[in-house]
């Protein structure tokens, strides 16, 4: 796990894969982009010892990468910018202030404010009229009878899907839940996938593999439709139906 270029090694430029280097963090950062270096450079002592480690970590991040996706030093330059942020924003209130002989430094200000917070209000706009469904009211029902009619350490044979409502919502245990969680570090569920495509399709011949993982229940849904060759007729014979709303069936092992 920790060889290779499995974890902490160097690499210029994190997760800029396309654009100039300048370019890629005007258009990321906008104004505070433009106003850091002069916000840094002219920092009384209390603005410094608050942008001197967000500079370290930008630093160093452009630099090396900590984990097997590069991509991911977003979630230490999140901290950065945060702290980036403030510093920016008082040097602007300090520009304001010097600027207040000039005529129409108003104007000026709103159209600053205008550039720096239009990206969230379009963002925010966006999602105020998505209409985005993470669960349908029939995973719910099945996430709730779940929930209500088994022991909290019962073991659910579901699809690897990421928002997995089993997972996310009763907390019981799934056999193998994504593997983008943990394939960048190098831990190998093909085995474990393999396991539950037998056990799908070939429940009967496999009554082994459902004591291996010591398995108390089956979900079979649309997504385990899609994505395993389901022998639903087997199943339906071998064990008994506890559930069944709108396309979605939870049985229940009885070896």
């Amino acid at each position: 796990q920790a060889s290779g270029d499995s974890f902490m090694r160097g690499w210029y430029n994190w997760g800029n894969l396309q654009d100039g280097y300048l370019w890629f963090y005007l258009v990321n950062l906008g104004v505070t982009a433009l106003l850091f270096l002069s916000a840094f450079f002219t920092a009384d002592q209390r603005r410094f010892t608050v942008c001197a480690p967000a500079a370290v970590i930008w630093f160093i991040c452009e630099f090396v990468v900590f984990q097997p996706n590069t991509y991911d030093n977003n979630k230490l330059l999140y901290a950065a910018y945060f702290l980036v942020c403030g510093v920016v924003a008082s040097y602007m209130v300090e520009i304001y202030r010097r600027l207040r002989t000039l005529p129409g430094r108003r104007a000026l200000a709103v159209g600053a404010l205008v550039l720096c917070m239009l990206s969230a209000v379009l963002t925010i706009g966006r999602e105020s009229i998505a209409g985005y469904c993470l669960y349908g009211d029939s995973q719910l029902k099945a996430a709730e009878y779940i929930y209500e009619n088994t022991e909290p350490e019962d073991t659910v044979l579901t699809d690897m899907r990421h928002n997995n409502e089993i997972a996310a919502l009763t907390g019981r245990n799934i056999v193998c839940g994504s593997t983008s969680y943990v394939y960048f570090h190098g831990l190998d569920y093909t085995e474990r996938e393999t396991d539950m495509q037998s056990m799908f399709s070939a429940p009967q011949a496999n009554c082994a593999l459902f004591e291996k993982y010591s398995i108390d229940y089956i979900l079979v849904s649309a997504y385990e439709r899609n994505n395993f060759n389901v022998n639903e007729a087997e199943i339906e014979a071998l064990f008994p139906c506890v559930f069944d709303e709108n396309g979605v069936q939870i049985y229940k092992v009885t070896f």
